[in-house]
């Protein structure tokens, strides 16, 4: 709108200009009438092109503007074209009128015709005021009419041209959106789809979850037609609906049917099939959805069974009878299972035949009078033990070893066994599932036979109650409660409950004396009250009475299904209703359906860029409104440009692409990339190759990293000024290392001289004047001997401690036991001497450590043991291992005189020491020095003890 009223001020501006001024300025420049006439006559001519040019700017903005919807101008715009228009028809006039203002008002007083008024015109001629000839006064205007008209023409058909290619472009686009949208709800992984010609039956098309239900891949299954793949029964159905929708009597139709996997098992599935007809009216694809619901199937079955069984029970029929119908129901809901039931004896040691239809009959008396115990196959383990046994494969389980080739024999080779439990878990029987393939419990098979032993316990335990019992109520309620699913009884005429179960007390949260106080339509939300009354007058014998909501007492809402069977309670008419908790189903459902929404959008909404690309050419196809945001371009605009365009190097993205089709997947490759401004960034990439409207595609997720390659860059450059700092310390390390092993050598030489000379001239004077010297005096020099000779060890010592900072360690794996062994071999003197017991158990074992630093720390560890050993009574040392995961520990174990451990930091410091050096010599620096050594090697050294129990010193070393 500002556009459009910019160029009409702009153009009002032009026409004042023109017409009062233009006409003066001639007036002033020109002097020749016929010249002057010229001039005016191009001078409108320009006028004509000006307003033309209006004409045909208005309508281009006013079709950009309006470009959006493909329709003619609304009525305010008609309006605005009109009033355009005549004002330019009134600047028109008024130019007019103003160059003829004179001659026009004397021709109109004097009444004068065309033609009279053109020949009096001729006289004006000399005049000023007469400034162009009439004849070109004509043509002017009509000039600007035909100019008018093919401006509005001219703009009236760009307007149409250009709504019509916007419309078109956004068709294109919501087409391709459609189609991308369908692709992506076509993969889903929650449901089978596949599309099916109508002329060759052949799979065109099928998704990863329908090649996961049947187990085939996706060639294999092309090459397949639908009725190839269906269960014979159910040929002649599906035959029958394909047939109708062809025929053009329905568009869509549903089933359940049972398909035939690959290895050989029937599943049951859902199938919804709608058939895509051509404007001809001809089906050209048929799309089918498909719902793997074998296992709610198998539920059903079971609660169907369920029914049956307690119907059978509660018509007295024979035990075995019904237990054989509960084997036949098992046998029918497993395909290829067979079921048997084996009851245990009066005296709970011996199983009998119960109900065994399937097995062979020299199986049958070959298990008849088994005694049950472990390895007594599965049923004798499973009743032996109280516990279900399941046999994946008798031909290699120990429990079948003595049964294993009468099993052969007939042909099994699994066996899920569950014992049948009394309502006091005694053992009554076992309920076995027998298959002619290796087969282990599946996770719904596990409540099926859970379901089936119960009833098989209901039958049992009904059949051996007494007769008065059986045919009592007590034996119906017994029946009722022992029910793991709710159950009630209703009378037919009012409605009331007359008896409930203990699931439904549990699943409903009533009380019994408060469930019996309800009416059956007060467990339905009002608005399925109605329904449920007008319902129950029309049910008669065993019926599934459907699915509905059921009211807890807290109010909360559930879904449930019903199977409900006429009865007489207690002389009333009534009926038995058996109920099944479906919410979670239902939620699950409901998740689906939301999950399927969340999954289209999954990609416009991921937290991160996402862009795909054509696999033969590289050619951008998609990118979500993340990527827009990294690259800095609207996707309209990416879409279409080589992917290479967006690389800083184009050479990276063809070593990229070699790896992707060498790998099919890539994670976390880094790469240099740009924006469409051309701003480098560092990104992460994450591709996969895909299927993207109907050909090859990769699909990237992409990662900005710049800003932590920035940061490695940062850390690389001080890594370098580190380093380079390290190396300056080392050598100044080395130098203060050299000199200090210098000065110890010197020390060493220095301070051994002198004591050699003290302990040299005090022995000779003990050999040569000790006659001379008095009792005391001898002492005195025993005493500088020996403070001589403990000057040295200190000395010797110290050496060694700094030889242990100063020596090279020397890696290696060290054999342990032979180490252990050498040290002991040094002090086997001593230790006989002392009479020190030494147990030693050292298995073989190998760990990563310095030979001699490691020899160094045992020698003073077995010292340091040898000398608090000194006063017990029966000195011993124990010394063992034992290994962790990734290390392995040394233990050095004495009964010596102990520690406090409130000291136990202070013994591992140099010249440290806890008892007086006169009880007990030493130096003070041997545990140090068994530290430092094991932290050089990269492990540790800790102690435990009790004072007067002894001490235990522990290495902790590398494997």
């Amino acid at each position: 709108m500002r556009n459009r009223l910019k160029i009409v001020l702009a153009y009002a501006a032009f026409a004042a200009l023109w017409i009062f001024g233009s006409d003066r300025l001639l007036t002033l420049a020109v002097q020749d009438p016929l010249l002057l006439g010229w001039i005016g006559t191009l001078k409108g001519f320009v006028f004509v092109a000006v307003t033309s040019l209006l004409l045909h700017l208005l309508l281009r903005t006013w079709a950009r503007t309006e470009a959006a919807a493909p329709s003619f101008p609304p009525a305010r715009g008609l309006v605005g074209m009109l009033l355009v228009l005549l004002l330019i028809v009134f600047l028109i006039g008024f130019s007019i009128v103003h160059l003829y203002n004179l001659q026009l008002r004397q021709a109109a007083n004097a009444g004068l015709n065309v033609d009279q008024i053109a020949a009096w015109m001729a006289e004006w001629r000399g005049d000023t005021e007469v400034r162009v000839p009439l004849k070109y006064l004509v043509f002017w205007v009509s000039a600007v009419a035909v100019a008018m008209v093919a401006a509005v023409a001219g703009a009236a058909l760009f307007l149409g041209w250009q709504q019509q290619r916007v419309h078109r472009q956004k068709l294109i686009a919501q087409s391709t959106e459609s189609d991308r949208l369908l692709k992506l709800f076509f993969d889903l992984p929650f449901v089978g789809m596949a599309i099916t010609s109508p002329v060759t039956k052949h799979w065109l098309h099928v998704n990863d979850r329908l090649c996961e239900m049947l187990g085939y891949t996706r060639e294999e299954l092309m090459e397949l037609t639908w009725a190839e793949l269906t269960h014979p029964d159910d040929i002649a159905a599906d035959i029958a609906h394909f047939e109708r929708a062809l025929r053009r009597e329905s568009d869509s139709y549903q089933m359940v049917k049972r398909f035939l996997r690959k290895d050989g098992a029937t599943i049951y599935a859902t199938i919804d099939v709608k058939a895509v007809r051509s404007t001809s009216g001809a089906v050209e694809l048929f799309v089918a959805t498909i719902e793997d619901i074998s296992a709610r199937h198998q539920m059903e079955m079971m609660q169907r069974g369920n029914a049956l069984v307690l119907e059978a029970l509660v018509r007295n029929e024979p035990l075995d009878a019904v237990l054989a119908s509960l084997t036949n129901l098992v046998g029918s809901v497993l395909p290829g299972a067979i079921g048997s039931v084996l009851l245990l004896d009066a005296d709970g040691k011996h199983l009998r035949r119960g109900a065994v239809a399937g097995l062979p009959e020299f199986f049958n008396q070959a298990v008849d009078g088994v005694e049950i115990g472990e390895g007594v196959g599965s049923c004798g383990t499973a009743a032996f033990r109280g516990e279900r046994v399941v046999v994946a494969d008798i031909a290699t389980d120990p429990l079948w070893e003595n049964y294993r080739d009468l099993a052969a024999q007939a042909n099994l080779r699994a066996c899920w066994s569950e014992p049948i439990l009394s309502s006091d878990s005694r053992v009554l029987g076992t309920f076995a599932v027998y298959f002619s393939e290796p087969r282990d419990l599946g996770a719904n098979d596990d409540k099926l036979l859970r379901i089936a032993a119960n009833l098989a316990a209901l039958a049992i335990h009904s059949k051996r109650s007494e007769q008065t019992l059986r045919e009592s109520e007590a034996r119906f309620r017994l029946l009722f409660e022992r029910n793991p699913a709710p159950m009630l009884v209703y009378e037919r005429a009012s409605l009331k409950l007359l008896a409930v179960n203990e699931a439904f007390m549990n699943q409903y949260g009533y009380s019994r004396e408060e469930a019996l106080a309800l009416l059956l339509p007060d467990l339905y939300p009002e608005p399925e009250k109605a329904a449920i009354v007008a319902l129950i007058p029309q049910l008669h014998g065993h019926v599934f009475v459907g699915e509905w909501h059921h009211l807890r007492k807290d109010g909360t809402l559930i879904n449930i299904v019903a199977y409900s069977h006429d009865i007489n309670f207690e002389g009333r008419d009534a009926r038995i209703a058996v109920l099944h908790d479906i919410t979670e189903r239902k939620l699950a459902e409901d998740a689906l359906r939301v999950s399927e929404l969340r999954y289209r959008t999954l990609l416009e909404t991921a937290p991160f860029p996402v862009v795909i690309t054509r696999l033969r050419d590289g050619i951008l196809r998609y990118g979500n409104r993340r990527a827009e945001a990294q690259f800095g371009i609207k996707r309209e605009q990416g879409i279409g440009q080589p992917a290479s365009d967006f690389y800083l190097d184009p050479t990276e993205r063809d070593r990229f692409l070699a790896r992707l089709l060498r790998e099919t997947t890539v994670t976390d490759e880094e790469l240099h990339l740009r924006a469409a401004d051309g701003a480098p960034f560092w990104a992460q990439l994450s591709a996969a190759i895909i299927e993207f409207e109907g050909e090859s595609a990769i699909f990237s997720s992409i990662n900005d990293i710049s800003a932590r390659k920035q940061a490695e860059d940062e850390v690389r450059q001080l890594n370098v000024v580190l380093e380079q700092r390290v190396t300056e310390r080392t050598a100044q390390l080395q130098a203060v290392n050299k000199e200090l092993e210098t000065f110890a050598y010197s020390v060493s030489h220095d301070l051994k001289a002198p004591l050699r000379g003290i302990d040299g001239y005090s022995q000779l004077l003990l050999e040569t004047h000790a006659a001379e010297l008095d009792e005391e005096g001898r002492t005195f020099l025993a005493n500088i001997r020996h403070g001589a000779r403990q000057m040295a060890r200190l000395i010797e010592d110290l050496l060694a401690y700094s030889r242990i900072e100063r020596r090279v360690l020397q890696t290696d794996q060290v054999d342990l036991p032979r180490l252990l062994q050498t040290t002991i071999a040094e002090r086997a003197e001593e230790i006989a001497a002392r009479g020190v017991t030494m147990k030693v158990d050292i298995p073989p074992q190998a760990v990563t450590a310095d030979r001699d630093g490691l020899a160094m720390a045992l020698r003073n560890l077995l010292d340091n043991a040898l000398k608090f050993t000194r006063d017990a009574l029966h000195p011993a040392i124990e010394i063992g291992i034992r290994r962790e995961a990734h290390s392995c520990i040394l233990w050095v174990r004495d009964n010596g005189i102990g520690f406090d451990m409130k000291f136990h930091e202070r013994i591992f410091e140099i010249f440290q020491r806890l008892q007086l050096v006169e009880d007990f010599p030493g130096t003070g620096i041997g545990l140090a020095i068994v530290r430092r050594a094991l932290q050089r090697m990269g492990g540790r050294v800790w102690a435990e003890s009790t004072p007067g129990q002894g001490a235990t010193f522990y290495l902790e070393l590398p494997i």
